[in-house]
């Protein structure tokens, strides 16, 4: 199995949006995304479908246990609608 980073936050600025992500009918495994943040959500997306989370100060978007088989196939899409806020520290 693989783990493929989607995006990933610089640790400095505040991120709050939406991921979603498809999962194709031609697909033959379901895709499992980890999305951190003040916690950690998982999608299981089933072939055929479409899933979504929304949340505050997320840290990163991760697809997991990506089977590396000749036998398995995986097409998709994946959307991250993202707001960030960065403050200026120490302005005079």
């Amino acid at each position: 199995m693989q783990t493929l980073e989607l995006w990933k936050s610089d640790g400095k600025t505040i991120v709050s949006g939406t991921v979603s992500v498809y999962n194709s009918s031609n697909s033959t495994d379901p895709v499992t995304i980890i999305i951190s943040g003040i916690s950690t959500t998982t999608l299981v997306v089933l072939p055929g479908n479409t899933s979504s989370f929304t949340g505050t100060d997320l840290q990163s978007v991760e697809m997991i246990d990506i089977p590396n088989t000749s036998l398995s196939y995986l097409e998709g899409k994946y959307c991250c609608q993202f707001t960030y806020c960065h403050s200026k520290s120490n302005r005079i």
